[in-house]
């Protein structure tokens, strides 16, 4: 995790192709920056960001081969990330940008973009 920069300065960054959040939520009450809500005590009260599914790269909406990888790993599987009609991945509002989902990902289709910058790409 590195501080991030410009209007996400000191705001923690995971690099999730590199290393996801795991929500274990040990972070939050030892951040010495305080850029981790110490209130936050469990994984739904993260709130590092949002996944994005990229459908044309991913198998299950491309019509290749069937891939629940994300879904599988998605620590609030069932909440963060659900599958629509039974095999698609779909990602909620309840999603809290840990990057588990796109550290899984055979083939890059899912992209986690931070708290900050999420309200520009949505």
């Amino acid at each position: 995790m590195a501080g991030g920069l410009g209007p996400l300065r000191n705001t923690p960054v995971i690099r999730p192709r590199e290393m996801p959040c795991w929500l274990c939520m040990k972070c939050p009450p030892v951040c010495p920056s305080e850029a981790l809500d110490k209130s936050a005590t469990s994984m739904e009260q993260a709130n590092m960001g949002r996944a994005f599914l990229l459908k044309e790269r991913c198998h299950n909406y491309t019509g290749g081969v069937m891939c629940w990888t994300c879904y599988d790993r998605c620590p609030l599987r069932g909440r963060g990330m659900i599958l629509q009609d039974g095999y698609l991945p779909t990602v909620t509002e309840q999603c809290v940008g840990c990057g588990v989902c796109e550290y899984v990902c055979p083939v890059n289709a899912m992209v986690t973009i931070p708290k900050g910058a999420v309200s520009h790409v949505s």
